[in-house]
């Protein structure tokens, strides 16, 4: 991996095949949106990929609670000339079409975040930072046009922006954003509390959030192997649910890490109990070496996974760029796993 500045647009390449993948990644999701402006990022991905020409170039775009992408996979010139009209789209946008594409974001629906993790943000954090993802962060009301340009100068700039192209190294590549300042995001105040705090909300399934104050391998681990347990008992014992999965963001000042799992109707009780129960053997015992074993063992597959492991650490590699955390690879967490035991 190498990381090159094109236009002061950090720039994270690696060598892959000839059909070219990149994506240009922006620091702002819903997470920096206000409850009356909810969904404006999402208008302006939408504004950028209307304004763009018709072509066969498989691409796509994307808003979450912490980035927005525009992702393009093909022919290197192709996706060179992908970037480069998003980043001129970016620069004048077709206000004209706000209705309509409010129109299409309304057909959509997108919730922007999973529904179980965002009841459990805006639990922990109320409507502010990931917070706001519970209040569905897809379909904006009503925004004026001077909203929406603001929105976009305030952060889809070069400071705000990082590259991820796997392939060829680009040639005559440009990106020619606007200026300004990455914005310090302000760190939202988690509500108070002394011990355990259970909640319902309007999402199928069970969650369970945890906090940590910093990065923790150990942390990691751990919810790898309660994932593992989780899995065991709900679906291949008790045949209560078929998917477990975890997804962290980070705060500012703390990483909220998900636990998610769905459930069959009616059986969500039955479900957040094994889930809880699952949880606190793990914190009063911790896991077995066995456990620990498989979990850095699946880290391990997943490090060495060729042009996915690259794909993915180039990844990485932008999203610490964005966050101004030191950039990690596939290796450096991979070796901090295996640093983890039971104890």
């Amino acid at each position: 991996m190498q990381r090159i500045d094109v236009d002061g647009v950090p720039v994270f390449t690696a060598p892959g095949p000839e059909r070219v993948s990149a994506a240009l990644v922006f620091g702002v999701g819903i997470r920096d949106e206000t409850y009356a402006t909810l969904g404006i990022t999402h208008l302006v991905e939408h504004l950028v990929m209307g304004a763009l020409p018709k072509s066969h170039l498989e691409c796509n775009a994307m808003v979450d609670v912490a980035t927005t992408s525009f992702m393009a996979t093909g022919r290197p010139e192709a996706v060179v000339a992908f970037l480069e009209q998003v980043c001129r789209a970016l620069a004048d946008l077709p206000t004209h079409r706000i209705a309509l594409e409010t129109g299409v974001l309304q057909a959509e629906n997108c919730p922007g975040a999973h529904p179980t993790a965002a009841v459990l943000w805006g639990a922990r954090l109320r409507l502010a930072g990931p917070g706001l993802a519970v209040a569905g962060g897809g379909v904006p009301g009503v925004l004026t046009e001077r909203q929406v340009l603001e929105h976009a100068r305030r952060w889809f700039v070069r400071r705000n922006a990082a590259l991820v192209w796997h392939g060829p190294r680009p040639e005559g590549l440009r990106l020619p954003l606007g200026e300004g300042w990455r914005t310090v995001r302000p760190v939202p105040r988690p509500r108070p509390q002394t011990g355990p705090v259970w909640t319902t909300g309007p999402t199928a399934g069970v969650g369970l959030l945890v906090r940590s104050e910093q990065d923790d391998p150990a942390l990691d681990v751990a919810l790898d192997v309660l994932e593992e347990r989780v899995r065991d008992l709900a679906r291949h014992q008790r045949g209560l649910s078929y998917c477990v999965e975890s997804v962290s963001v980070d705060t500012g000042d703390a990483r909220e890490l998900a636990l998610l799992v769905d459930a069959r109707e009616d059986q969500e009780a039955a479900v957040a109990r094994l889930v809880w129960d699952a949880y606190r053997g793990l914190a009063e015992c911790g896991p077995t070496w066995a456990e620990v074993a498989h979990a850095v063992a699946g880290r391990m597959q997943s490090a060495d996974g060729g042009d996915d492991a690259v794909a993915a650490d180039l990844s990485r590699a932008a999203l610490d760029e964005l966050a101004d955390r030191p950039a990690r690879t596939s290796d450096d967490v991979l070796a901090a796993w295996q640093s983890v035991t039971p104890g």
